[in-house]
């Protein structure tokens, strides 16, 4: 059982080196904030359709 510990000790101390190490050197392109703000409108226009769809009179329904 000791020798499972050990096993599991030494990858719990090896595994944040490996993650390191296996680094490709990718990094994202840089977002345009010229497109940002079309980001927020659409943002915005979807939570206000959201609150009146939600808000709306109950009473329209067809349960009757």
């Amino acid at each position: 059982m000791s020798g499972l510990r050990a096993l599991i000790a030494v990858f719990l101390v090896l595994a944040p080196g490996l993650a390191a190490l296996a680094d490709d050197g990718f990094s994202p392109p840089e977002p345009r904030s010229a497109r940002l703000w079309q980001a927020y409108v659409a943002a915005i226009v979807a939570v206000l359709a959201i609150c009146v769809l939600g808000f709306k009179n109950a009473k329209r329904t067809h349960l009757d």
